[in-house]
């Protein structure tokens, strides 16, 4: 079935592929199926999964288009898709940065605490810095919120705020294919809302 599908976004130079979730998903949320987990690294557009049950009609048109946004290549591949479909909706763009907020090992003086927060808001204003640059010049006007915490619970934790996530490929997915890295894998599983993976960025010239 997954080579069909690959076969099919080859031939016909398809913008998107849409999938749905697996039987074993939740209703109303997201999960891979074994045809969708095979398409990773193979397709080579984006590829949306719907959560189980979205056909029925519970969700209104789309209006709010969110973006996880971590100052990466890859992630800026997703702003750009994301501020064009929430212009073709004429929805609202909202670009959520994370600092991922990773646990420290062993034990840390008081001066090593102050020092960290130091850093954590020094990432924070720089993040918010360059999300707000990458959006500047967009059609659509957007909503811009940088965070602390881990990106696969701040992004699950939006709930129904969100009627469409686009997050980035991995890191180490091949150039112009798609494929989930942490955050995305987390997600599976958790996110009530479809998500849109966009391919890792081709390499420039």
């Amino acid at each position: 079935m997954w080579r069909a599908l690959r076969h099919v976004v080859r031939q016909e130079h398809r913008d998107l592929l849409i999938v749905g979730s697996g039987r074993g998903a939740a209703p109303g949320y997201v999960r891979l199926g074994p045809d969708t987990s095979d398409l990773l690294n193979h397709v080579a557009c984006p590829l949306a999964i719907a959560p189980r049950g979205m056909a029925e009609p519970k969700r209104a048109a789309l209006a709010r288009v969110t973006v996880g946004f971590d100052g990466e290549p890859e992630s800026l591949a997703a702003v750009e898709l994301a501020a064009s479909l929430a212009t073709a909706a004429g929805a609202e763009l909202y670009v959520l940065g994370v600092v991922d907020d990773h646990d420290r090992g062993g034990l840390a003086t008081e001066e090593l605490l102050l020092a960290e927060d130091g850093r954590r808001d020094d990432r924070l204003s720089s993040l918010h810095e360059r999300a707000l640059a990458v959006v500047r010049h967009k059609e659509t006007p957007a909503i811009v919120d940088v965070v602390n915490g881990c990106p696969a619970a701040v992004l699950s934790a939006l709930g129904d705020r969100v009627d469409l996530l686009v997050i980035r490929s991995g890191r180490s997915a091949q150039a112009g294919r798609v494929a989930l890295g942490r955050t995305g894998t987390s997600l599976m599983g958790d996110a009530p809302y479809p998500i849109v993976v966009v391919p890792h960025p081709s390499a420039q010239p």
